[in-house]
This record gives C-alpha cells, sequence and structure tokens, in this order.
C-alpha cells in the first residue's frame, strides 16, 4: 500500500503516518487537497516528497527522523500558501544549506512563512554562519538550529522575534552574546 492510497481520501485533514513501512511512488504526483497536519517522521523518506507542493492549507508538517539530503528545497516557503504552516519539523535529516532559498536565510529563511512559531532544524549538518534576516517572523516562539556546524555570531534580527520562548543554540560554535 502506498502513500498515494490516502490522497483517495478527499476529506482527510490530519495524516500522521510516522513509523509506517508504507512506500511513496516515484512520481507521486497526487494531493491532499484538505490535509492540515501532516506527519511522515521516520518515514524513510529520501528527499522531499513532490505532493507537498501541492498542500495549500496545511498548518503542521513534520518530516523529522528521515534520510532528506541536500538543501531545503526553494518551495518551501510556498507550502500553506506562505502563511498557513505554523509548525515545521525538518530535524534529524541530512541537510546541509539553505543557499537555495529564495529568502536565503535561517532562522529566517522561512521568511514567507509569516505565521511560523515553530522552528526545527536540529540534528542535520547544516554549516557556516546563521545568516541575518529583514524577514518577519512576528509568531515565532520556538526555533532548534541545536547539533548542527553552524559557527560565528548571532544575527541581529534574533532580538526582532519578540515572541520567542525557546532558541536552542547547543552543539554548535556561537561566539556570542544574544543580540541586544
Amino acid at each position: 500500500m502506498g502513500l498515494d492510497q490516502f490522497s483517495k481520501l478527499k476529506n482527510l485533514t490530519n495524516l500522521s503516518l510516522s513509523d509506517y513501512n508504507l512506500s511513496l511512488s516515484s512520481d507521486n504526483n497526487f494531493t491532499f487537497p484538505n490535509v492540515v497536519e501532516l506527519e511522515l517522521s521516520s518515514y524513510n523518506l529520501s528527499e522531499s516528497p513532490y505532493f507537498l507542493r501541492t498542500l495549500g492549507i496545511l498548518d503542521r508538517l513534520d518530516l523529522s527522523y528521515n534520510r532528506i539530503q541536500g538543501s531545503i528545497p526553494k518551495w518551501l516557503g510556498n507550502i500553506g500558501k506562505g502563511y498557513r504552516l505554523s509548525y515545521l519539523n525538518l530535524s534529524h535529516n541530512l541537510l546541509t544549506n539553505v543557499d537555495q532559498l529564495p529568502w536565503k536565510d535561517i532562522p529566517p529563511c522561512l521568511g514567507n512563512l509569516s505565521r511560523l512559531s515553530v522552528l526545527d532544524l536540529s540534528m542535520n549538518m547544516f554549516h557556516g554562519t546563521i545568516p541575518t534576516t529583514s524577514a518577519s517572523l512576528d509568531y515565532i516562539k520556538n526555533i532548534k538550529p541545536n547539533r548542527n556546524h553552524f559557527q560565528g555570531p548571532l544575527p541581529p534580527s534574533l532580538s526582532n522575534c519578540k515572541r520567542l520562548e525557546v532558541l536552542d543554540l547547543g552543539n554548535n560554535i556561537i561566539n556570542d552574546t544574544f543580540p541586544g
């Protein structure tokens, strides 16, 4: 049974298939028009599935504990039409950079995602400095870029995240204090 079989459930709003051993068809040319929450944690993915591009009302996306490698895809900021996604978990993958993103920044690399409140990028292979941004992340409460290979100073733009409650920078080489 493949993930595409669930796309026949047109009224489906929440789909959690974590730790399931289902196959993802190579064309994965199907949609989930009403899915608001999608959890594919520990699904053994090695790349971001194409069908994610079509999730127009998605609010929560969990792709943690997979084998997704390389860059975060450019189209990620358009998921949920760019204003709905509030929770994004890409932790425990093999992601290496965000250079391909149109917003070019991290954590504000998801500047198109203005309602984002939780961003978990921990346990990947990101490297370099945490870039600055002019993006508005008014709702961000939780940023976890811990256990990567970030180094250098913190971006001054972090001080603009007025609702920030959790910032986990552990196991990086940050040589700075919080921007004031």
